[in-house]
């Protein structure tokens, strides 16, 4: 299998207002192979949203190395990270913040507006995606 995601060595910390460290990740080590389907699950606190944004390639202020579809991200500029997180990530958050004025399908295509105007190939793979969840139904 290859892997999408690799994690090696992750150290995550926070600085606190009295000078303290909050210590959240040491050490971390996973992958997850593409095609797969990984869950994230712990107590409140245990840090799955923090190790989220760095797999979402929203926080870089982390120390260890993160390999993205064979590709170290570590020293990529923030017009690179963009340009990958456009094209390759996405998230659904538990408060998702649709647009309400658009249908499903509607907010599904709309990320992939930003940097193309291939409207009918970005709707086929919308519904790709859509009936890949299972929600292919919801679509309008």
């Amino acid at each position: 299998m290859i892997n999408l995601i690799e994690i090696n060595n992750l150290k995550k910390k926070f600085y606190l207002s009295n000078d303290q460290e909050l210590l959240i990740f040491n050490n971390l080590n996973f992958s997850i192979t593409k095609n797969s389907i990984t869950s994230i699950v712990g107590p409140s606190g245990c840090g799955k949203s923090t190790l989220l944004n760095i797999l979402g390639l929203l926080d870089s202020k982390f120390e260890g190395k993160y390999i993205f579809e064979g590709k170290t991200i570590n020293t990529f500029n923030n017009n690179q990270l963009s340009t990958i997180r456009n094209k390759k990530v996405g998230f659904i958050h538990q408060f998702f913040h649709l647009i309400p004025e658009l249908s499903v399908l509607e907010n599904v295509i709309l990320p992939g507006l930003i940097n193309s105007n291939k409207i009918s190939e970005i709707t086929e793979e919308a519904c790709r995606l859509l009936d890949s969840f299972g929600i292919i139904n919801k679509k309008t």
